[in-house]
């Protein structure tokens, strides 16, 4: 069980072994996974890839909410709109109202002129937290990516397998294996099992609010009940969210109020102040302020 005692201390490894900012406070976790498994295994076979593959992320739902209006509406099929109004019922029941209010903005021609746009918009966390300065000289490295398939949901799993989440998350694995001396192998990522999936219709990998369809139909007979329905995933939480708000509070304020943050000049140290006051008032923004506390103590590290 991690404490606030190691956070620090972990933090510092993961960003010497990176060589640059962390991204995901999610790394914290499998430090302590690789650290527990060094000296029992010499390999390990990791899961990474399945929700890319198959939808097993929350934030996959509005686009394939999309994809069923449009295809209900375009092939007058009942059973799929009917999935929609079922799924989105679902998505509010499991994942939250504020979910449902602010992310699915289901106007019916909204969604048809731009789904991406409506239903899909982007958390541009970097402009909340950048300084002005910063942003003019970095600019934007974002790039779109080819559209590769007719349908919203299956192109926004192939964005997140080939260029953004999939990418980092391999990254940091490898990274942390490595510390570790650890070997970490991935069956999910078989090119082979790969092309199958990504020939396989949404409506396999998604049904309703019932995510990797065909996973779970696959080991229906060898997992739990419990599990084999399971409709509240948690990713791979960390306590950081709540060791922010007490334990690590001080020391987190000694760092956002810093001269040398305001010197580095990468970040606007008056937004991430209010940021992070607004979290220890009970709203969650622990993933930016980790991307800001990982960024400013590698730049201490590094630049001084």
């Amino acid at each position: 069980y991690p404490t606030p005692k190691d956070f620090f201390p972990v933090l510092d490894e993961l960003i010497r072994h990176h060589d640059e900012p962390v991204r995901m406070p999610s790394t914290f976790s499998h430090w302590h996974v690789f650290q527990a498994a060094k000296g029992n295994v010499i390999v390990t076979l990791d899961g990474q890839g399945a929700d890319e593959l198959l939808g097993g992320y929350r934030y996959y739902y509005p686009s394939y909410l999309a994809t069923l209006m449009r295809d209900g509406l375009r092939h007058l099929d009942a059973a799929k709109l009917r999935l929609f109004f079922e799924a989105r019922r679902d998505l509010k029941k499991y994942v939250g109202a504020n979910y449902g209010r602010d992310t699915l903005r289901l106007l019916l021609p909204d969604v048809l002129v731009d789904a991406k746009r409506v239903l899909r918009p982007e958390h541009r966390w970097q402009e909340t937290v950048l300084s002005r300065a910063f942003v003019e000289r970095a600019g934007s490295p974002r790039t779109e990516l080819p559209r590769m398939f007719p349908d919203e949901f299956t192109q926004h799993l192939f964005e997140t397998f080939s260029a953004t989440n999939l990418p980092m998350i391999l990254d940091f694995e490898d990274r942390i294996s490595m510390a570790f001396s650890l070997e970490a192998r991935v069956p999910f990522l078989d090119y082979r099992l790969v092309e199958f999936c990504f020939g396989l219709p949404y409506e396999q990998k998604m049904h309703g609010y019932r995510n990797k369809t065909i996973l779970r139909d696959a080991f229906r007979d060898v997992l739990p009940e419990a599990v084999y329905n399971r409709k509240d995933k948690k990713g791979f939480p960390t306590p950081n969210e709540h060791w922010f708000r007490k334990e690590l509070k001080k020391d987190l304020l000694g760092i956002f109020s810093s001269t040398s943050l305001k010197e580095h000049g990468v970040f606007d140290q008056a937004k991430v102040l209010d940021i992070f006051k607004r979290h220890v008032d009970g709203e969650n923004h622990e993933r930016i302020l980790w991307r800001v506390l990982s960024s400013e103590l590698w730049m201490r590290k590094y630049f001084g």
